[in-house]
């Protein structure tokens, strides 16, 4: 059966095996995955730069966590606002409570480097008009 040419087949086989053991356990886990993303809430903290190149986040609570930048090029078909990325970078990293403060210590990241992204090339082929 090819489900690009006869979408009639598809329906009729999706409609037999969803009532088999493994389509109700599919089921089950994409209905579990979807109601634990709609509980999942992201947070984000905003930095504070440095003119060296340094960063803070202040007031973080203990906990695991992903830096996720992005180095974005100047806009060149706005006026405003940015053009496509150029750099990232993805890092995890921890804040632990410290033993008997309640409070967190900074946490050293070290240095970090921004991965170059090779840029986004439209090729519009044009037809000469002769």
């Amino acid at each position: 059966m090819d489900p690009q040419k006869d979408q009639d087949a598809v329906k009729i086989w999706w409609n037999q095996w969803r009532y088999t053991d493994k389509g109700k356990r599919l089921q089950q886990e994409m209905k579990r995955f979807v109601e634990a993303s709609r509980k999942f809430k992201p947070v984000h903290y905003m930095a504070r730069v440095e003119p060296n190149g340094t960063f803070a986040f202040d007031d973080m609570p203990a906990g695991d966590y992903r830096l996720d930048v992005r180095a974005m090029a100047p806009s060149t078909d706005r006026p405003i606002g940015p053009g496509e990325m150029i750099a990232r970078l993805e890092h995890n990293f921890a804040v632990r409570v410290s033993a008997g403060m309640g409070a967190s210590e900074p946490v050293d990241l070290g240095e970090l480097t921004l991965q170059a992204i090779e840029p986004r090339h439209n090729t519009i082929r044009c037809q000469p008009p002769w």
